[in-house]
C-alpha cells in the first residue's frame, strides 16, 4: 500500500468475514428450527482495514441460498437477532432490526433483479383470467388502470408481528400488495367523507352519517315499514349514535337523498347484502421499490400513559418497511355497468385524495 493511503478505510462487501454458526445470532425460533436457519441466514460482518489490522465495523445478514427466500417467510417467520456487544444480558443489539429489514428488502431484490417482469406480469395475468371467468358469468369487468405512489405505502403496519411494525406480503407470492378489503374500506371512507363535507356539520355527526348510509331501510317490501315513512323522533332513535342524536338535515336525506343512500349501499352493502361490486387486490405492476422508514416517538412514557409529555424522555425510533414509487394495477368488476363506473371513479378520487393503508394523514398512500 503507498504511502498516504494506510489511513483510509475500506468497507465493502469483499471484505466481510463471515460470523461462525451459534456466534452471535440467533434466531427466534425452536432449537431444531433454529439450527437449520443458521445454514440459510448467517450475519457477516464488514471491517476496516487500518494500519495493516482489521477491525469490524459494520455487518450485516446475507442468504446462503442461490435462490430467493420468499420474502415474507423472512420477514416473519425467519428472523435472526444479533447479540449486544455491549451487554451479555442477552439482548438485542440495537441496530438488528435494521440489519434485519435490509436482509428483506435484499430478497425482494433478488425478485426484481431475477426474471421480476415475467414474474410480476403472471400474477397480474392470473388475475385478468379470473376476471374474465367472471365475465362469462355475466359480470361487466372492468379492464383495470394503474396508479403510482406519490410518495410511501405502507399496509398492514399495526398488524401481529414478533418485531413490532408489520407490512402486508402476500403469503404466497411474498410481495407487497393491497388487499381488496382494504382498497373497499378506503373508498368506503372516502364516499363517507366526501358527502358529509358538503353537508357542513359539526365533525362528530359523521358517525350519524355513516349509520344512515349503512342502515337506513330504502328497500322494504312493505312500503310502510321503510324509513322514509317514520316519524322523525323514530328516526331519531334508530339513528342515535350512543348519546348523539342524529342532526335533523340528516334526517331529511333519508327522505331527499334516496339516490345517495341506495348507491351507498349498493356498492358497498350493508348487514343485510352483499356490496354488488368487486375490489380486487392490486398488485405492483413493474418494480417494486421498498424502502426502510422511521417514526420516532419522543414521549414514550406519555404514550404509555405512565408520565406527562417531558423533554427529558428518550426518543426510541421505530423501523418499519414502506414501498416508494411503485405502480398498482386496480381492477374492479359488477354486474351493473351503471355502479361499476361509479365505484371506479370513487376509487380514482380515494387514491388521489385519501389514500389507502396506515398514515395517511401524513401523507403515505397517496397516490397520482
Amino acid at each position: 500500500m503507498k504511502k498516504g493511503k494506510s489511513e483510509k478505510m475500506r468497507i465493502n462487501n469483499k471484505n466481510a468475514e463471515t460470523t461462525r454458526p451459534g456466534r452471535g445470532c440467533k434466531f427466534y425460533n425452536p432449537s431444531d428450527t433454529a439450527n437449520i436457519l443458521r445454514n440459510v441466514i448467517r450475519k457477516k460482518d464488514k471491517y476496516e482495514e487500518r494500519r495493516g489490522k482489521k477491525e469490524v465495523r459494520d455487518w450485516f445478514y446475507e442468504s446462503t441460498q442461490q435462490t430467493v427466500i420468499n420474502p415474507v417467510l423472512a420477514f416473519g417467520k425467519l428472523i435472526p437477532y444479533a447479540m449486544s456487544n455491549e451487554s451479555s444480558s442477552g439482548r438485542d443489539a440495537p441496530e438488528n432490526k435494521h440489519k434485519y429489514l435490509e436482509f428483506v428488502v435484499g430478497e425482494i431484490k433478488k425478485i426484481k433483479e431475477s426474471n421480476a417482469g415475467n414474474f410480476l406480469k403472471s400474477i397480474l395475468k392470473r388475475q385478468q383470467e379470473w376476471q374474465e371467468k367472471l365475465s362469462d358469468s355475466g359480470w361487466v369487468v372492468d379492464s383495470g388502470f394503474t396508479k403510482r405512489t406519490s410518495w410511501r405505502l405502507i399496509v398492514g403496519l399495526g398488524s401481529s408481528h414478533p418485531q413490532e411494525t408489520s407490512m402486508t406480503l402476500h403469503h404466497n407470492y411474498g410481495i407487497p400488495y393491497i388487499p381488496g378489503s382494504a382498497i373497499k374500506g378506503a373508498t368506503r371512507h372516502w364516499f363517507i367523507l366526501s358527502n358529509f363535507e358538503k353537508l357542513r356539520l359539526p365533525i362528530e355527526q359523521i358517525k350519524c352519517f355513516e349509520k344512515i348510509l349503512s342502515e337506513a331501510d330504502l328497500k322494504n317490501e312493505n312500503e310502510d315499514k321503510r324509513d322514509d315513512k317514520l316519524s322523525i323522533k323514530d328516526l331519531e332513535r334508530k339513528f342515535r349514535v350512543d348519546n348523539l342524536k342524529p342532526d335533523e338535515l340528516l334526517l331529511e336525506l333519508i327522505k331527499e337523498q334516496k339516490e345517495l343512500i341506495s348507491l351507498f349501499q349498493d356498492i358497498f352493502g350493508t348487514q343485510q347484502q352483499k356490496g354488488n361490486v368487486i375490489f380486487f387486490d392490486a398488485y405492483p405492476d413493474g418494480n417494486i421499490n421498498l424502502k426502510i422508514d422511521i417514526m420516532n416517538p419522543h414521549y414514550p412514557e406519555y404514550y404509555s400513559g405512565s408520565q406527562a409529555p417531558t423533554d427529558w424522555q428518550q426518543p426510541k425510533p421505530i423501523k418499519f418497511l414502506t414501498v416508494e414509487n411503485t405502480d398498482f394495477y386496480f381492477r374492479l368488476a359488477s354486474r351493473n355497468q351503471t355502479l361499476l363506473q361509479e365505484a371506479k371513479t370513487l376509487l380514482k378520487d380515494a387514491l388521489e385524495n385519501y389514500g389507502v393503508g396506515a398514515k395517511t394523514s401524513l401523507g403515505y398512500g397517496v397516490f397520482l
